[in-house]
């Protein structure tokens, strides 16, 4: 096996890093001093930390075009959100990955009109196409929409995470800027572990958190940047596969060593927030993982015992099987002695009767929860968010789009583990896997959160997925259809 060497100090990644690491810190150095409440004071911080930023990363990446750069920069802060150097500025919330977006947005567009940014040469051009056709259909869903303004704000969330994915597949083509993009993965979680430890041990945190609302018996939950701990279970769960990937393939025990005490953490701070569909997506890639390291022979015995197992089971335990599903029909609940389970199921339920008096067409972009507010056929409790990512985009796009997105996710993990399963480069093995798992993973993790259109690292997920396939398919060794 082929190792990874780490040298930080010639990788483009060390100065990105610095330099986004610099202005967190510069933010939390005068938050801790009880200066940002004042608005001037907030612009003030944000604009010195963005300069922060750009200045440290234009003295260190000379001869690295600037379109580069930002989409580090963009990609970097990405995993911050709105959590940190945030200031709402009217009805608009100002924070560094919207600004760096809006930056290299307009470098794109400037290139693309010069001729000197293309995308026609993609060999993704079917998955970038079905991304476009996307937006373009939740623009045209406007029509039937019962709220506009809903519609337009989920929209620009949309917008947002499809052009990260037009500009990586752009502008990142070489295989040190996937590794690159995998080593800021890696090091913006472990900032964000730090966060959630900050959280858990000194029962502070940032004010974008819901738990400064709650009791104080659950202070300790952690969020780090997120809303909320269940956003934040997702991503400890999607980036425990970059940490099982790397300390796989370093070469360094110190490397290794910290690679494993970041695994130990991040479980840790998941078993933390108690999301049980982190937990079960956590599983469920673990065990796959495990599984795909078996061989062939132990696969298909494996397969047929899981097999015969699965209809032992079912045959042993039809009446709840049935019984369960029998809760699928009609409103069978008590309103007020529901748990978190009857609500989902009722969520579904009420998903599935949208999209039937929507003929299969959705309610309309971000319409969901204008819906489940006012239209629901099923009692929810107060909750009008769908809390499942896979039934959000069912019920607000219907079918066709919905369909769309499986076949994504497919065809990223088909080719990945084709990929993953026939190349001797040990760098491009490491990112294959790590992708592999972690989309893996997002699948049932995914239903944990209210809303996933608002998880920034959600879109670098696809972004850097989608790119690197692109990559890896311009490569003449690899031999698969082009999407």
């Amino acid at each position: 096996m082929e190792y990874i060497k780490v040298k930080f100090k010639e990788n483009l990644l060390f100065q990105v890093l610095s330099s986004v690491a610099l202005s967190v810190l510069f933010f939390l150095v005068l938050h801790a001093l009880g200066t940002s409440s004042l608005l001037n004071l907030d612009i003030l911080l944000l604009g010195a930390g963005l300069l922060l930023a750009v200045g440290f990363a234009a003295f260190f990446l000379k001869g690295i075009q600037w379109e580069h750069v930002f989409l580090y920069l963009l990609i970097a802060t990405s995993f911050l959100g709105a959590g940190i150097l945030s200031v709402n500025v009217g009805p608009f919330s100002l924070f560094p990955y919207r600004l760096f977006f809006v930056l290299s947005l307009a470098i794109f567009v400037y290139q693309f009109l010069k001729g000197q940014a293309r995308i026609y040469n993609s060999k993704v051009k079917f998955l970038l196409l079905f991304f476009y056709f996307w937006l373009g259909y939740g623009f045209l869903s406007l029509l039937w929409a019962k709220s506009i303004t809903e519609g337009v704000k989920y929209l620009i969330l949309l917008f947002i995470g499809i052009a990260l994915i037009t500009l990586v597949n752009v502008y990142f083509t070489k295989r040190l800027q996937y590794l690159n993009l995998f080593y800021i993965w890696i090091i913006m979680t472990v900032v964000l572990v730090g966060i959630g430890l900050w959280n858990h041990f000194t029962r502070q945190h940032l004010a974008i958190s819901t738990i400064n609302t709650l009791p104080e018996h659950v202070q300790g939950v952690p969020t780090a940047v997120f809303v909320n701990q269940n956003d934040y279970a997702v991503f400890l769960s999607i980036g425990i596969f970059f940490f099982i990937s790397f300390l796989k393939f370093s070469q360094n025990q110190y490397v290794k060593l910290a690679n494993l005490g970041m695994i130990g953490l991040s479980l840790y701070l998941i078993y933390l927030t108690s999301s049980r569909a982190s937990m079960l997506g956590l599983g469920v890639g673990l065990a796959l993982y495990v599984f795909m390291h078996f061989r062939p022979k132990l696969k298909k015995f494996l397969i047929l015992l899981g097999g015969i197992g699965a209809a032992g089971v079912l045959a042993l335990y039809s009446g709840k099987v049935f019984s369960i599903l029998e809760k699928f029909k009609g409103e069978d609940f008590d309103p007020n002695n529901m748990g978190s389970t009857q609500i989902r199921i009722n969520l579904t339920k009420n998903a599935f009767h949208f999209i039937g008096d929507t003929l299969g067409f959705g309610v309309g972009a971000g319409n969901s929860q204008v819906y489940l507010e006012s239209y629901s056929a099923y009692f929810t409790r107060g909750i009008y968010k769908m809390h499942n990512w896979w039934l959000e985009i069912f019920s607000n796009f219907g079918v066709f789009i919905f369909v769309g997105y499986v076949l994504v996710f497919s065809v990223l993990i088909v080719s990945f583990y084709r990929f993953w399963k026939q190349t001797g480069d040990s760098v491009e093995k490491m990112i294959a896997e790590a992708l592999l798992f972690s989309l893996i993973t997002f699948i049932p993790a995914s239903i944990s959160p209210s809303s996933v259109s608002n998880l920034f690292f959600h879109w670098v997920l696809i972004a850097f997925s989608i790119g690197f396939l692109n990559y890896i398919r311009n490569k003449p060794t690899f031999r698969s259809r082009v999407y």
